[in-house]
């Protein structure tokens, strides 16, 4: 064969080797990564999902999601060696399966890789805690509930104070779940006693404890010692015991033997928020006079309230009342008299009115010409009655005329006769 022909038929071959992808690497930031392989990142973080792989030539690199409840979903593609989003303010509904697949556009080699990512968040309240008795009036149960996250809480019962001498606390409970109920003998409990539920939760910072706590307190019912009723009439008693913790259970007991009194016809008894009613109808001197208990009880303890019940007869309560309406007319009469006799004062003891019109009678003081002392001048005071002249008769001297001039003798003088005007 010629050479021209042979160098017409020869084409340059260009030879590429070709590589991988062989593996995804993923990373998300910040994440934590738990036993199983599972991510997980907390409500309201700010995410970054990268992924990376090696290829020759160059790889096309893509994101893909699938929720629990939604179909596979394109985030974003691109060529290179790796391939990062962000994701802002990461909500519940982010959680699911994130895939990232690697495709070599020459050999059309396709590697994928994927992870399950998780997001956490914490309750909206804090931990919630109560007590009540148990189905032993003497156990105590204790509730704590902490729900509204993802996932659920770690919560423990313990003691709030520092226990004193030897006595180590008995209560120590804790479990993985939503609520913890707890129950306790009274033989563990004392007045004033306070209980707390830590709850932790990953979704909280630093894994912060979040508690709430209820504090013991004893029974002190409250009620009247003494109550008084009237025969055939009926009577209520009242027991109320406000401050227990936990509420307690208030039952009356009647006589020395304490026996319980059974609600019935004759017996009314009615329950309230720590408020109990006893109801005695038709009462009788012979069969419901006497002691009354209320008993209050609760986990911590058993107090009684005393009370004695007295009966008295219609009778005396007749008797009473027509006592109280004398005295309110006696009071009444007394009052209406003083004032007719303040009204007509003048006219009762003086026989005419003080302040008539009509009155001139005037007291004047006359002025004696003598230089005798006061008891010789007396006849000098006269009074002007009805306008007439009246002389002031001394029961020791005489009255003297006016124009008189008194007598000077050198012989010592004589006693005056004594003349009655």
């Amino acid at each position: 064969m010629p050479s021209d022909i042979q160098e017409q038929n020869q084409h340059p071959i260009k030879l590429v080797l070709v590589s991988g992808p062989d593996a995804v690497s993923i990373n998300i930031t910040p994440a934590v990564v738990l036993l199983n392989g599972t991510y997980y990142t907390i409500q309201g973080s700010e995410v970054t999902y990268t992924c990376s792989s090696q290829s020759y030539p160059a790889q096309e690199l893509s994101w893909v999601f699938e929720g629990l409840a939604s179909k596979p979903l394109n985030i974003t593609s691109g060529n290179g060696t790796s391939l990062s989003f962000k994701k802002i303010n990461i909500i519940p509904i982010d959680q699911g399966n994130y895939s990232c697949s690697a495709r070599n556009p020459v050999s059309g080699k396709t590697v994928t890789s994927s992870i399950a990512m998780l997001v956490y968040y914490r309750p909206s309240r804090a931990p919630r805690c109560s007590s009540q008795t148990g189905n032993n009036a003497s156990d105590l149960l204790l509730l704590c509930s902490w729900t509204g996250g993802y996932p659920e809480p770690t919560l423990q019962w313990k003691h709030d104070e520092e226990t004193p001498g030897d006595w180590q606390p008995v209560l120590s409970a804790s479990a993985a779940n939503a609520s913890l109920d707890v129950t306790m003998s009274r033989t563990q409990l004392h007045d004033g006693q306070v209980l707390k539920c830590v709850g932790e939760h990953p979704a909280v910072l630093s894994r912060m404890e979040l508690p709430c706590s209820v504090k013991l307190k004893a029974p002190y019912p409250e009620g009247e010692p003494m109550i008084t009723g009237i025969s055939k009439q009926n009577v209520t008693l009242t027991c109320q015991d406000k401050d227990a913790r936990p509420p307690p259970k208030i039952t009356w007991l009647r006589g020395v033997r304490q026996e319980e009194i059974v609600p019935s016809s004759k017996y009314i008894i009615s329950q309230g928020e720590a408020v109990s009613t006893l109801v005695i109808t038709n009462c009788s001197k012979e069969s419901d006079e006497g002691f009354y208990f209320c008993r209050s009880e609760n986990p911590v303890g058993v107090r009684e309230l005393e009370v004695h019940f007295s009966i008295k007869s219609s009778a005396y309560n007749v008797g009473g009342l027509i006592g109280v309406v004398l005295a309110i007319v006696i009071v009444g009469s007394g009052g209406i008299i003083g004032a007719v006799v303040y009204l007509n004062r003048e006219r009762i003891f003086l026989g005419h009115s003080v302040w008539s019109e009509e009155r001139n009678d005037v007291l004047m003081l006359v002025d004696s010409d003598d230089d005798a002392p006061f008891e010789d001048d007396v006849s000098g005071l006269t009074s002007l009655t009805n306008g007439n002249a009246t002389p002031v008769v001394n029961d020791q001297h005489t009255t003297r005329d006016d124009h008189e001039e008194p007598q000077v003798h050198d012989e010592e003088p004589q006693e005056k006769d004594i003349t009655d005007t």
